[in-house]
């Protein structure tokens, strides 16, 4: 297990980083139940921008921290060998929706005659699949450092 006081460090780091990411995807959320001709151009910038950041830094963060500590311990268990295998490939996936999201969210601000029910369903798409991630690197946090989760995830 890491007890040491950097993971912990990183941990917390990260945890407010999924927190904004979060955020980030209730923002999004809005945007979509409100994609009309009437959408706020510099909304879309922003919300684009912040998600990009925010999911970069929390992607860094990842890099730095959590998949070493996962990746180790996959070695002995297949519990976590299953999260690593499976946040690696989510990390892919999250970056072509992220490219998805932008496309749209500057299509949206540049008045392109997008379809409202196309953004709103990709926005969803994108802000259910975050969540989900982060819960399971949140699970994988705590099970890293020792603590038993409150929920189970099933392989």
């Amino acid at each position: 297990m890491y007890r040491d006081q950097h993971t912990q460090r990183m941990f917390s780091t990260l945890e407010l980083g999924y927190s904004n990411l979060l955020l980030g995807c209730d923002r999004l959320l809005c945007l979509g139940e409100g994609a009309t001709s009437d959408i706020d151009r510099q909304e879309c910038r922003e919300v684009g921008a912040a998600l990009i950041s925010c999911l970069e830094n929390v992607r860094l963060l990842e890099d730095l921290s959590l998949m070493p500590a996962l990746e180790h311990l996959a070695r002995e268990d297949p519990v976590m060998r299953h999260i690593f295998r499976r946040l690696s490939a989510e990390h892919c996936e999250d970056a072509c929706q992220m490219e998805e999201v932008l496309e749209t969210l500057d299509a949206l601000a540049g008045r392109c005659p997008l379809a409202a029910g196309y953004a709103r369903l990709l926005f969803v798409g994108f802000a259910r699949g975050m969540r989900r991630h982060v819960h399971m690197e949140r699970y994988a946090m705590r099970r890293i450092v020792g603590i038993e989760p409150a929920t189970t995830i099933t392989q």
